[in-house]
């Protein structure tokens, strides 16, 4: 004897059964969705930029402009002198704003260490006026060694 079902009430278990099937997927994708509370990045520490450290791992060194009197916004850029010419030229790479301390540092990998001669000099702002350009010297020589070069004071 087969069971007496109709039609329609198949219809309405299977319509049911649908509608809980896909309310149970729903809260379950929902649920995982839902992440812990996060703190926005402003709410962060700030992080300084990555700077090598001073371990004995690191390859390289500093060289460092010193100015005694700054005014603000004033832009340094570093030369190499030519061997070849004698013309100074421009190192793109080590340009920048003064800082607001009166220096500015820049990394010497372990491949320019020795070579020179190189030079500061000091302008008003980018693409400004020359200020005062340094004495040349020579990149460090050894890790982690700064070669610090002075500019007293700026004569105007």
């Amino acid at each position: 004897m087969k069971p007496n079902i109709s039609k329609q009430t198949f219809s309405k278990f299977a319509r049911l059964l649908l509608i809980g099937t896909g309310l149970s997927l729903f809260l379950l994708l929902g649920a995982s969705l839902v992440q812990p509370a996060t703190p926005a990045l402003a709410d962060l520490p700030p992080r300084p930029t990555a700077v090598p450290s001073n371990s004995d791992t690191v390859n390289g060194a500093q060289i460092k402009l010193v100015v005694g009197e700054v005014t603000g916004g004033e832009w340094t850029a570093v030369q190499w002198q030519n061997p070849n010419t004698d013309e100074w030229i421009t190192v793109d790479g080590w340009q920048g704003t003064l800082e607001a301390n009166g220096t500015q540092i820049w990394w010497v990998g372990g491949e320019q260490f020795g070579r020179g001669p190189f030079r500061w000099q000091l302008f008003d702002e980018q693409d400004g006026n020359l200020l005062e350009t340094s004495e040349a010297f020579t990149m460090p020589t050894q890790n982690r060694e700064i070669v610090t070069v002075n500019i007293p004071a700026v004569e105007e």
